[in-house]
């Protein structure tokens, strides 16, 4: 749903951009689309959670972690460059382009990998005694299977 609405935001935000819309109309197309962005890395974590396994789960979301960090180091640059050289819809436009791609891709492997199989029972990596705020506050733990002592 968000990726079928971030699409048609962008779109009107490109059309708009075409028309020489006035800004009210860009700016509200830009906060309707920041509003549904979709959420790409969970999808992309709750993907590696099922393909990787052990050590490889670490790497896969390590490396999760470094592409989205290089897209927001690289992707500003990249939108300005294009803005500038070439037009400012371009950089909306091909923003559309890969975020259509990766919507596609992630919801394709995803229906993939849960087609016909009950859900997993995943165990959190970490004791949830490890992240409670404030520690060992008892909210967060599963009665049995931590304890709060370390």
């Amino acid at each position: 749903m968000c990726g079928a609405l971030y699409a048609l935001a962008l779109t009107g935000l490109l059309a708009g951009a075409l028309a020489g819309s006035p800004a009210g109309v860009l700016v509200t197309a830009a906060a309707a689309a920041g509003l549904v962005v979709p959420p790409l890395s969970p999808g992309m974590r709750g993907l590696w959670s099922v393909h990787a396994a052990g050590v490889l789960r670490h790497a896969a979301f390590a490396l999760d972690a470094a592409v989205f960090d290089l897209a927001y180091i690289t992707g500003p640059v990249l939108a300005s460059s294009l803005a500038a050289g070439v037009a400012p819809a371009a950089a909306v436009g091909v923003l559309l382009a890969l975020t259509g791609a990766a919507i596609v891709i992630i919801g394709a492997r995803s229906r993939r990998a849960n087609a016909g199989r009950p859900p997993a029972r995943r165990e959190p990596a970490v004791p949830p005694s490890e992240y409670c705020i404030p520690p060992r506050c008892g909210a967060c733990l599963s009665p049995g299977r931590w304890s709060t002592s370390r």
